[in-house]
């Protein structure tokens, strides 16, 4: 370890022993006191970065993080709609050491029944397609939240028929003179053909759902006939990605019930023994492998025949009732389900939610304490971010250009909605949010752009953590799925991850690309924090370990100049990272290196350093002296207020360890 560092190492310890501060608070040197640090999984990856080099960082550990991704929510976002299971299963797989969950907040609440009929509905002769009319008052960005449509097909060629009286759907199918079964079979889905979106419908199993309608048979019943009500769940894997199923045949009440399954379907036999049905989904999906982990997707109704037979069957008036409803139940189900995958697959699993906040999804990062809990309603940004701050979290912006997909757009389209973020997040400060997404393609817009927006935030002296997430809501694992953040922290437990992120001590990138570290040492300023601006040239350290064959290492460097467009001191110029580079520390301004493979494909992209002009006479005295840091020390964990906002270096409102190490440094460079 250099002098000057192990001198700054030895002091910082020292001042917060003496405040009595303790040392695991605020990502300081140890594991938070009293925190779970029990680690399930080779997660461990101390000896990735140099201890001796990282004087002011939570540990030596870094963690492969995926802070956004999907599973009881899933609702229906992704060709295989995905378990926790599903998604722990393919985190191991890739060696991901930590998921920190993100459900929608609604998917927590299911108070409220989902309802579906036939009144008003209408069949297209040519098709048999039905449409069913959206509740009233329902608004745009609603549409897909209901049942609208059942879509119809017809199989072996049998000869189809529906009609639609006092509210029921009759589906009959006539069949061949053979011993193929012919199957007539509605699908539900939304408006446009998109699959059902809506929280309410695709809600998580372990609500204990109970599906209820009205059905009867109208046909001979007999064996070469049936009629049945499918309801396809999340997707799991043991080896093969397959979906559940829960599949109910709906017999004639002289006839027996049973239940049976494979390995990814229940068969239940229902008689009609009344004209309502009622069937608890959980008591029947449970006799599969984690069948409490999951949600509803879609609904399939068939009625079938063979051997010249008739299959005929009612239904209609469709209710999904939860009989565990409430949030805590909930999500205290989902962290029990987490916690049996992380015992089985090694990777460390949080909670978190993310939040609808009008036009904008925001995720919350909170303290183990925290007793906060995800609503139904909609939070907007203004009201959201300082309520998560009172808890002492941090608030993450999620996919800043829309959650949409598609091709890029043009490079004048992309511009045109860089500097439309810029106008509204400028005025607002971001909402004062603390972290901000990177994807390589999220809402037609590029690694480039979303890169570029940042950089101006920051220009403009708005400091946002990046970080990179897949936003996954199931399989097939491509597209941005190996998108993730490493966390710099003494342990993956969530005070401890917590820590490292407070202090954006993150890189991010391609996990299928690279696993190592990626740092920063500007003299004993780490990355995430403020260098004082002094006149110069000065070493810059990147610490990148393994350094992939072939790899290109990118310096850039941007003056902090409100505006529109960028300055570069040094624009993505090539360095070899095994030797210091000098860099000019005498303006504001912002550094980062980009690490890129040899085929042009992005592997990790570090967090900043800042540097800028600070005001090191803390106390006010005149000088500057080892009392500016002394007070400094004696105000850590504090917010402001009450803490001074001259205590507040590197400005994110609270008094911690950056804090500490800025006024030190400010002190070594008198």
């Amino acid at each position: 370890m250099k002098p000057t560092r192990l001198f700054l190492y030895g002091l910082i310890v020292l001042l917060l022993a003496a405040v009595g501060a303790p040392l695991g608070q605020a990502g300081a040197f140890q594991k938070t006191p009293g925190a779970d640090t029990a680690v399930s999984g080779p997660v461990d990856h101390s000896g990735h970065a140099l201890a001796d080099e990282n004087p002011g960082s939570t540990s030596d550990s870094w963690y492969s993080t995926q802070l956004h991704i999907h599973s009881w929510s899933n609702h229906n976002g992704a060709v295989q709609p995905g378990s926790i299971q599903m998604h722990s299963a393919w985190a191991a797989s890739l060696g991901l050491d930590a998921i920190w969950w993100a459900d929608h907040n609604p998917s927590f609440t299911q108070t409220t029944d989902t309802t579906f009929g036939f009144d008003g509905a209408t069949i297209d002769p040519p098709t048999l397609n039905v449409a069913i009319p959206l509740p009233p008052g329902t608004p745009p960005w609603g549409v897909y939240s209901y049942v609208t449509k059942l879509k119809a097909s017809v199989s072996s060629g049998g000869q189809a028929a529906a009609s639609l009286n006092s509210g029921l759907l009759r589906m009959q199918v006539q069949a061949n003179a053979d011993q193929t079964f012919d199957r007539f079979e509605y699908r539900t889905l939304s408006t446009d053909d998109f699959r059902i979106q809506g929280l309410d419908f695709t809600r998580p199993l372990a609500s204990d759902p109970v599906l209820s309608f009205d059905a009867a048979r109208c046909d001979a019943a007999g064996s070469d006939a049936f009629g049945e009500v499918r309801v396809a769940l999340s997707w799991h894997t043991y080896g093969v990605a397959t979906p559940y199923d829960l599949v109910y045949r709906l017999v004639p009440a002289n006839q027996p019930g049973g239940i049976v399954n494979s390995s990814a379907r229940v068969t239940v036999t229902v008689p009609l023994v009344s004209a309502r049905v009622d069937l608890p989904l959980l008591e029947h999906i449970n006799r599969l492998a984690d069948g409490d982990d999951g949600s509803i997707q879609e609904m399939y109704f068939t009625v079938g025949a063979k051997n010249s037979a008739q299959g005929c069957m009612d239904l209609g008036n469709f209710t999904i009732h939860s009989r565990a409803p409430q949030t805590n139940d909930l999500i205290q189900a989902f962290k029990d389900v987490a916690a049996r995958h992380q015992a089985t697959y090694g990777v460390r699993q949080l909670f978190t939610w993310e939040q609808f906040a009008g036009l904008r999804h925001l995720n919350p990062y909170l303290p183990s304490s925290s007793t906060l809990l995800p609503g139904v309603n909609d939070i907007q940004v203004e009201n959201f971010v300082p309520l998560i701050h009172g808890q002492n979290g941090l608030v993450m912006l999620n996919h800043p250009f829309g959650a949409g997909y598609g091709n890029p757009l043009s490079a004048s389209e992309q511009e045109a909605l860089v500097q439309s973020a810029l106008a509204t997040m400028l005025p607002v400060q971001a909402w004062k949010v603390d972290l901000i997404e990177i994807y390589k393609l999220r809402g037609r817009v590029d690694l480039s752009n979303h890169l570029r927006l940042w950089d101006l935030l920051g220009a403009n002296g708005i400091q946002l953590c990046a970080t990179a997430t897949s936003d996954t809501h199931g399989g097939p694992f491509t597209l941005n799925h190996p998108m993730v953040t490493w966390i710099n922290a003494a342990s993956p437990s969530q005070d401890d991850m917590l820590a490292g992120m407070k202090g954006c001590r993150l890189f991010f990138g391609d996990l299928q690309l690279f696993d190592g570290v990626l740092d920063l040492r500007l003299g004993s300023t780490p990355m995430g924090s403020v260098y004082p601006a002094r006149a110069g040239m000065q070493p810059l350290q990147v610490i990148l370990n393994p350094l992939p064959a072939g790899a290109q290492v990118k310096l850039v460097q941007q003056l902090l100049q409100p505006g529109t467009e960028l300055t570069h001191l040094v624009d993505h110029q090539i360095i070899v990272p095994t030797a210091p580079v000098m860099i000019d520390v005498s303006q504001p301004s912002q550094v980062r290196v980009e690490v890129w493979s040899s085929s042009g494909q992005m592997l990790a992209f570090s967090n900043r350093i800042v540097i800028q002009p600070l005001q090191c006479d803390t106390d006010s005295s005149g000088q500057v002296n080892i009392a500016d840091v002394q007070v400094v020390a004696a105000a850590f964990g504090q917010t402001v207020p009450p803490a001074p906002a001259r205590y507040d270096l590197r400005p994110d409102g609270r008094i911690d360890l950056w804090d500490i190490t800025a006024a030190s440094e400010c002190w070594l460079v008198r």
